[in-house]
């Protein structure tokens, strides 16, 4: 399993649109789903997790200045 990049690797990517809040969270989850990561978690809540990207996605293309960990 590769290293994800830094969060302002992340941030800048966002940023310049290489990249949506959506695409990062469904890299995200589906690590999750490898067997390095089986014991890690006791609960998921991925479709929350998918739906506050969508809309972290849409603040961003409206506009709005999002909070560095958004």
């Amino acid at each position: 399993m590769s290293a994800l990049p830094s969060l302002s690797a992340l941030r800048a990517r966002l940023h310049t649109g290489q990249t949506s809040h959506e695409a990062l969270v469904d890299t995200v989850l589906s690590r999750l789903d490898e067997p390095a990561a089986a014991a890690v978690f006791t609960q998921r809540f991925d479709a929350v997790a998918r739906e506050a990207a969508r809309q972290a996605d849409v603040l961003q293309r409206a506009g709005v200045t999002l909070p560095p960990l958004a």
